[in-house]
């Protein structure tokens, strides 16, 4: 090997060195604390938290009303399951029939028994899934 080649080769041992020798040789930082930021949405939120807590009388009677709806709601879909269900145990399968109409006058009449069952229990399922939605909400509701 030539001594230039040699020479090269010497070199980036010590640039290899000297990086090692940078890395030794850093210093931890030391942990510096830092003030929490506040900013507008904590203070909301803080806010919104005492509010919740200590709701004023005017709040609070709104409130009330709005659960009032609720309890509503939730009545009337019992009242709709509760017809619904007397319905299927009445039906005997020969004289149901389903009437659909609009605004406009126009009617459309279903009497085949195994399309009302089909109808029955979509509408039975789909009034089920009200009925939860309703009954959670108003178990959730904070008056």
């Amino acid at each position: 090997m030539s001594q230039k080649a040699q020479t090269k080769e010497e070199v980036k041992d010590v640039k290899k060195d000297n990086a090692l020798k940078v890395v030794e040789n850093l210093k931890p930082t030391e942990n510096v604390e830092k003030a929490p930021k506040t900013d507008a949405k904590t203070t909301i939120q803080e806010t919104d938290i005492v509010n919740m807590l200590n709701p004023s009388s005017e709040t609070r009677l709104k409130r009330l009303e709005q659960f009032q709806v609720l309890a509503e709601k939730f009545k009337a879909l019992k009242g709709m399951e509760d017809n619904l269900t007397k319905f299927i145990l009445s039906s005997d399968g020969t004289k149901e029939k389903i009437e659909l109409s609009n605004h406009s006058g126009f009617k459309f009449i279903v009497s085949n028994t195994q399309t009302i069952e089909k109808v029955l229990n979509l509408i039975q399922s789909e009034l089920e899934v009200f009925i939860k939605k309703a009954d959670d909400e108003v178990k959730a509701f904070i008056i």
